[in-house]
């Protein structure tokens, strides 16, 4: 609730701000589907990929921007 309460103390007086999130399954899910894989993707490498999204957090009064970041790990071969 402390958190909520700081973003609209600076969204109610236009400062911009930037936080971390943690990470919870409503995020996960969605990012899951948004990852993209190209015909040359090499599944040896690590990869990130970054996304923007509107999302509001159940104890949010209003949605927010959020920026995402997925990190493709390589897939291990035997």
């Amino acid at each position: 609730m402390c958190q909520a309460r700081n973003f609209s103390h600076c969204e109610d007086r236009q400062v911009r701000y930037v936080i971390k999130l943690k990470s919870n399954a409503r995020l996960l899910d969605h990012i899951q589907h948004q990852v993209l894989y190209q015909d040359d993707t090499d599944y040896t490498k690590t990869e990130q990929q970054y996304f923007l999204m509107d999302y509001r957090a159940n104890k949010w009064r209003q949605s927010r921007r959020v920026a995402m970041k997925a990190t493709v790990l390589p897939v291990l071969t035997f």
